[in-house]
């Protein structure tokens, strides 16, 4: 834009025009330093170009100008010296030919890239706060879309910083932080997440192509408009086809949930089930045959509808890297859409000392040298307190009411057991068979059952003194307590074994004031036989974080898992030490005091 000043140049309509030209131009007016450029002769009195100032970074156009210096003045900065002039008001043209060096490079700041960030949490949160290093960059006058410490939904989030220096040059950078749920108790594999990948799906075949593709066959997965449908549907329909999934790794496998194609009335009524460890040798899911060695392969029932999801368990957990499903009957068309089931469990704490001693309990102990806390998995024989124990728990004697308990003093989600025998080669002992009770108050106890058959379940135990073996439950328990009731054993009652289960389950926070301000103050539940056990069902039923336990027989729930500060402040134990209605062997706080557990297990 160009001042123009015509004639009239007093009028006032034309002195508001030049007004506001001027003010359009004055940024750029404020931004632009021109900078000329001089002749001076250098130190072999040769006459030569130079910038002669102190800051060239400054400098948005050179023009010629200024003195033209005969001999160099002594300065407090150096000079360079050129053969040609250059004219230019391109900043980075600029620096190029004078061989200016700036803190800040022409082509935008110097920033330090800040790297993907996952973060896994427990499944009953949405989100999380997420910190990083403040990325940092000279002349930062920039924007963010976050802030370290910033909270973020699960899922995939975009973060973007854009830095802009002095000169008006930009740079961006993006990262991602990934919110994920995870638990190790979570029974779904990742069909229906998605952790499982459409590459490591794959079929026999599939109807007209990709939009019918094994890709598609995710449980409670929905039609796309002009592409692919919900559900797999192969290409034929008899007993070839199948429908398999790598799970990358070793996993142990306990189950399968079908469902019908989306929008049609097609389904798998019948189906078998085969694992394998390489891709290419399979084994049936099913029973052995009297010969112990034939496994008849089970035929699970599948659909009656498109839509109900069907869940079936299989009689023993598998481990296996590869999962195939082969549908056996089917109504109109074998299409179909599924889950897989797994429990993986860690160990709560038998093996590195976290359950303590007087926590283990047991029906009988042969002498002292072989008592319950002996019973840890791979422990070995050892003095303890200057006596010689025989590194495992035996029982006083060889019968069916023996038993080895634990308490785990608060509820948890329990998945299974890992045993083993008498770490004695001269003395090779063990459990070969054993059933497993559980409860909340150490005196009614219910049978860890068999999924199909619906009798207690017979567990599998060792063959041997030294190799641990692990059995999964058909279904995981939450339980307070645990008890292993052996049914049959080589030699002797002996054992050493770990409880398998989930540690992301309600975490002790401690005592605390009930203020007046009710620190727990939603979805009040009070009960004449209140437990830990109720309550916490009873806040997570209202999608609460917190809960507290009170007096003996009420139960708070609050926290949304946006913030922390959900309880009062803190308070001696003793003050929390009113039994549970419901239960004489659990705590429920005090007068006004709760006792707090945090469900999301942090």
């Amino acid at each position: 834009m160009w001042i123009s000043w015509g004639p009239c140049f007093g009028c006032p309509w034309r002195q508001a025009i030049i007004l506001l030209q001027i003010l359009y131009l004055l940024p750029e007016l404020v931004r632009a330093h021109p900078c000329y450029v001089g002749q001076e002769k250098d130190r072999n009195n040769v006459l030569r170009w130079v910038l002669p100032y102190a800051e060239p970074c400054r400098c948005t156009s050179v023009q010629f100008g200024g003195s033209n210096y005969l001999t160099s003045p002594k300065r407090a900065f150096a000079l360079t010296y050129l053969d040609k002039a250059l004219l230019s008001k391109d900043v980075t043209e600029i620096r190029r030919h004078y061989g200016i060096q700036c803190s800040v490079d022409a082509t935008g700041p110097s920033i330090t890239q800040q790297d993907d960030i996952i973060v896994r949490v427990s499944p009953a949160m949405n989100g999380s706060y997420v910190y990083w290093n403040e990325s940092t960059a000279t002349d930062n006058s920039g924007s963010k879309t976050h802030s370290p410490g910033s909270f973020f939904a699960v899922g995939i989030n975009h973060v973007t910083y854009t830095f802009v220096d002095q000169f008006g040059n930009k740079a961006q950078m993006t990262f991602i932080v990934e919110v994920i749920i995870e638990s190790n108790c979570g029974a779904a594999l990742g069909m229906e997440s998605g952790r499982i990948k459409d590459n490591q799906i794959t079929a026999s075949s599939s109807y007209e192509g990709w939009s019918y593709g094994p890709e598609n066959a995710r449980l409670n997965k929905t039609r796309v408009t002009g592409s692919s449908i919900g559900g797999w549907c192969a290409l034929r329909n008899n007993d070839d086809q199948w429908i398999q999934v790598n799970l990358m790794v070793s996993t142990t496998v306990r189950g399968i949930i079908t469902q019908g194609r989306e929008d049609k009335d097609q389904w798998v009524t019948e189906y078998k089930v085969q694992s394998s460890s390489d891709g290419d040798s399979w084994t049936w899911i099913g029973v052995h045959a009297s010969d112990a060695t034939t496994i008849n392969a089970l035929v699970f029932i599948g659909n009656s509808n498109r839509s109900t999801p069907v869940t079936n368990y299989f009689t023993n957990s598998v481990e296996a890297k590869f999962v195939r499903i082969r549908p056996t009957a089917w109504i109109s068309r074998i299409c179909l859409r599924f889950e897989l089931l797994g429990y993986e469990g860690n160990p709560l704490g038998m093996a590195n000392g976290n359950i303590i001693d007087d926590q283990i309990t047991a029906s009988s102990e042969y002498k002292s040298r072989s008592v319950a806390y002996d019973g840890r998995l791979n422990q070995e024989k050892a003095f303890v307190q200057d006596a010689y124990h025989l590194g495992c728990w035996l029982a006083g004697k060889n019968d069916n009411n023996q038993w080895i308990q634990v308490n785990l003093m608060l509820p948890k989600l329990v998945t299974g057991l890992v045993t083993q025998g008498r770490p004695d080669v001269n003395y090779p002992r063990w459990v070969t068979q054993y059933q497993v009770q559980y409860g909340n108050d150490g005196r009614n106890w219910q049978y860890v059952m068999h999924a199909i058959r619906g009798n207690p379940k017979e567990f599998a135990g060792n063959s041997d003194y030294f190799t641990p073996v692990t059995r999964y439950f058909d279904s995981p328990v939450e339980t307070t307590y645990i008890r292993i009731i052996p049914t049959q054993w080589h030699t002797r009652i002996s054992m050493r074994f770990e409880i398998l289960g989930c540690d992301d389950f309600p975490n002790y926070l401690g005592c605390f004031h009930d203020n007046d301000d009710h620190a727990l103050p939603s979805n009040l539940y009070i009960s004449s036989a209140q437990t830990l056990s109720k309550c916490f069902k009873n806040c997570r039923a209202h999608g609460k974080r917190y809960a507290g336990v009170q007096y003996g027989t009420h139960c708070f729930c609050g926290g949304d898992g946006l913030s922390y500060d959900k309880y009062g402040i803190a308070a001696s134990e003793a003050d929390c030490d009113v039994i549970c209605s419901g239960s004489e062997l659990e705590k429920c706080g005090g007068r006004q005091r709760n006792n707090v557990y945090d469900l999301w297990g942090r």
